[in-house]
């Protein structure tokens, strides 16, 4: 086959009769266009493809990846476009002339073809953004059924070259429901005895693809599938169901989402954030969340909640909370000393006083600095006064800010 489009094996191949062109109409003698050589590569490719599937040799004299370079090096030479970044040119008499060809999706059907110049057809053949003047929809649009010699091998062939490189096949969908569409209106304008056999091949065809395309490798599946197709479910019903399926989800997600708690460290950040800037109400609830869903976690955040209510008068409160941590945690220097002060607050002044001695006698070893300013702050409750206006300074050490 490669020999006899090129006998003089130049790798410069030609149609060698008129009629054998797929164009025959606009084929020109000494013409050479790009057309028979992306079949022929698309050919041979096809034939390595099934040696190095089952190991099978055609003939042991013929070098096909040799061919298949050298129709990939003069495609390039002769028939690429770096203006228009296409394979448009042709030879017309052994001269390069600028051209287009009807064909210019056939590049899709070889695999070494480069990815980039690929894309770019995808892109014109796509109907939303750009029609080629070769493309012409009403082609598609308006078929005669009773025409005994319409030009469908094209048709198949643009079909393959798109199913190739289509990862999920819209661009084959939409020229699909051109062609069906057409035939669909021929039918009801045409007689069914008229309808040659070449239409009728073609429409079995068309039809396998159309099916081909929603076939999978699940029965119940395939069932579904066809029960939408027959009842004229298209791309866009579907596209609106799933649309408000997946809102319907969306909101029982998010319910149930909502429903189970944040981590506990995204709360520890969040409460310690509100604590830094005497949030009250921000911190309680943050709280509230973390006291019903980590009970065992909560009464270093307890105590940030004491302290708010303290520095806000509100000793009622504190007490409450701080009497419950006191009695989980009744060694914890912190709230010790907190009980102490919340008490000569509320100048509960003997209480306080003992309070402030228990404190200072266990911990005076540990924390001597602190003790020392503690140590005020009990003779001033042993003399019946308050506490200093700075009293809050005390808040400088961690220890009251944590069990």
């Amino acid at each position: 086959m490669v020999n006899y489009f090129d006998p003089q094996k130049k790798g410069i191949y030609f149609w060698r009769n008129k009629n054998e062109a797929l164009f025959y109409e606009n084929c020109k003698e000494n013409e050479i266009s790009a057309d028979l050589f992306f079949l022929l590569l698309s050919e041979l490719e096809s034939l390595k493809f099934i040696q190095d599937k089952y190991d099978y040799i055609v003939n042991d004299n013929y070098e096909l990846d040799k061919d298949i370079k050298k129709i990939i090096n003069n495609i390039e030479i002769f028939f690429w476009d770096k203006k228009k970044r296409s394979y448009s040119n042709k030879i017309v008499s052994n001269i390069q002339n600028e051209s287009s060809t009807e064909l210019f999706y056939l590049p899709l059907l070889c695999e070494n073809i480069n990815y980039d110049g690929k894309e770019i057809i995808l892109e014109k053949l796509r109907i939303k953004n750009y029609i080629s003047k070769y493309i012409n929809l009403n082609d598609w649009r308006e078929i005669d059924l009773a025409n005994q010699k319409p030009k469908y091998f094209e048709k198949l062939l643009f079909f393959e070259s798109l199913q190739q490189n289509e990862l999920h096949g819209e661009l084959s969908y939409d020229y699909l429901r051109f062609t069906i569409n057409g035939i669909n209106q021929a039918y009801k304008k045409s007689n069914i005895k008229n309808i040659s056999i070449v239409n009728s091949v073609f429409i079995l065809i068309i039809n396998n693809f159309f099916l081909n395309r929603y076939m999978t490798e699940n029965n119940k599946l395939d069932f579904l599938i066809k029960f939408l197709k027959k009842a004229k479910i298209d791309r866009l019903d579907l596209a609106i169901l799933f649309l408000v399926l997946i809102s319907i989800l969306s909101i029982y997600f998010w319910n149930g989402l909502a429903k189970i708690p944040p981590p506990l460290g995204v709360l520890d950040a969040e409460i310690n954030n509100a604590y830094v800037h005497y949030d009250r109400e921000k911190a309680k609830e943050i709280f509230n969340i973390i006291e019903k869903h980590y009970p065992t976690e909560k009464y270093e955040y307890q105590l940030y909640i004491i302290n708010l209510a303290i520095f806000n008068e509100q000793y009622n409160v504190a007490m409450d909370n701080l009497t419950e941590v006191r009695n989980n945690n009744i060694d914890s220097p912190g709230p010790m000393l907190t009980e102490a002060i919340l008490l000569h607050l509320q100048n509960n002044l003997t209480k306080a006083y003992d309070a402030y001695y228990e404190f200072c006698y266990l911990f005076n070893d540990i924390f001597p600095d602190i003790v020392n300013d503690v140590k005020v702050f009990m003779f001033l409750s042993k003399e019946n006064l308050k506490l200093p206006s700075n009293w809050k300074e005390i808040y400088k050490y961690r220890l009251l800010h944590e069990i």
